[in-house]
């Protein structure tokens, strides 16, 4: 099959999945009743995810992505904050618990995201916190970054990583405690907020991080071996109020961020 023929056909699948996917439209007299508009989505700008989720992120929602080293996490939350800001005109903030603003700003001028730039336009802030600097903040009701949101109007928001955040607090109770008070503060912004989680590779169904039960979508992501070859990929968990595909699906590391592809298979 040609390379021409193959696009085709992915093109083809694409279109049906969308319209698989598409939600059912209500009946006018339910709409006149309930008085609401359609969900808003949000997104992500991350090309062939969206497609997984009837179009992207609930507005105003949390998501949770978890998963090992290497399998993209960081990645996948510049995309959705450099495409947020270039694209859809929404600024973000990348809030980090242990990487540097150099490190972040060379990692994206890697895919062409100048994040310097969005700085210098007011689209994009970048907030380096030790985890108990965010604990008091925390407590005093948002402080810097709620200042932040209002100066650059932001819209989205990620928070790397929860992992990081909870190694601070002792035991079970206080992590819990502490974790529930940051979902709280990030619901009380308004914004569609990414929260990173670090979680060993295959580790996924033994041990998570309270953000997992607690967000409104959660998608792992794994860095898969099989004999000499290895590859990414990606699971929606969960996504409150949105019909998502419930399978794991590949993606690939290009010159310009996360491609995913909704209709191939790991391995073919």
């Amino acid at each position: 099959m040609t390379l021409k023929n193959t696009k085709a056909r992915l093109a083809l699948l694409a279109k049906k999945l969308k319209e698989e996917l598409k939600p059912p439209e209500p009946p006018p007299q339910a709409r006149t009743e309930i008085g609401e508009s359609p969900i808003k989505r949000i997104p992500t700008g991350i090309e062939g995810f969206d497609d997984l989720i009837q179009g992207g992120f609930v507005e105003e929602s949390i998501v949770v992505i978890s998963g090992g080293p290497g399998t993209g996490k960081t990645l996948m939350s510049l995309q959705y904050l450099y495409k947020g800001a270039t694209v859809y005109n929404e600024p973000g903030i990348f809030i980090s618990f242990a990487e540097s603003k150099k490190a972040i700003f060379k990692h994206g001028l890697l895919f062409g995201w100048d994040f310097e730039q969005l700085e210098k336009d007011n689209k994009f802030a970048f907030i380096k916190y030790e985890p108990h600097e965010v604990h008091r903040i925390i407590q005093e009701g948002g402080g810097t970054i709620k200042d932040t949101i209002d100066t650059i109007g932001a819209r989205r928001l990620v928070v790397d990583s929860i992992t990081a955040y909870t190694l601070m607090f002792e035991n079970a109770y206080k992590e819990n405690e502490a974790v529930l008070e940051l979902f709280s503060m990030l619901r009380r912004w308004g914004l569609t907020s990414v929260v990173i989680s670090e979680v060993p590779q295959f580790d996924f169904e033994k041990r998570q991080d309270r953000g997992v039960f607690l967000a409104d979508g959660v998608v792992f992501t794994y860095y898969v071996r099989r004999e000499l070859t290895r590859a990414r990929a990606l699971e929606v968990i969960k996504m409150r109020d949105t019909k998502h595909v419930e399978r794991v699906c590949p993606f690939m590391i290009t010159a310009k961020g996360i491609v995913v592809f909704p209709d191939a298979q790991l391995f073919e």
